[in-house]
């Protein structure tokens, strides 16, 4: 994201990403895997340098606008994973939530 939207869809979908932040981190609580979490945190740190540069790079090449890139699938957790109902129900409500966050966030950039 970081090296492909623009400044205005990074903030108008800020709010979303937090909201999907919280509810992962939640998740790895809950399953014991915050370290792994935590590391995938740490990478991007250090990874997001270079993807400034890229976007730079890219910023003149750019062939579709944000209200492309901007799309809520469901969350992806692994089919694998056992989910309790109350799980399945928090994710189905947030899926629900972010895709009508994203709908507001395209609306709000296509002004």
């Amino acid at each position: 994201m970081l090296k492909n939207y623009s400044w205005p869809a990074l903030i108008a979908t800020w709010p979303g990403r937090c909201l999907y932040g919280l509810l992962y981190l939640a998740f790895t609580l809950r399953r014991g895997v915050f370290v792994s979490w935590l590391r995938g945190r740490v990478d991007f740190l250090r990874l997001a340098p270079r993807a400034l540069r890229l976007r730079r790079e890219l910023a003149g090449r750019r062939v579709h606008g944000d209200g492309a890139l901007l799309v809520a699938d469901d969350l992806s957790i692994s089919p694998v994973i056992a989910r309790s109902r109350l799980e399945a129900r928090v994710e189905k409500t947030f899926n629900a939530l972010l895709r009508g966050w994203w709908r507001l966030a395209r609306w709000f950039l296509s002004r």
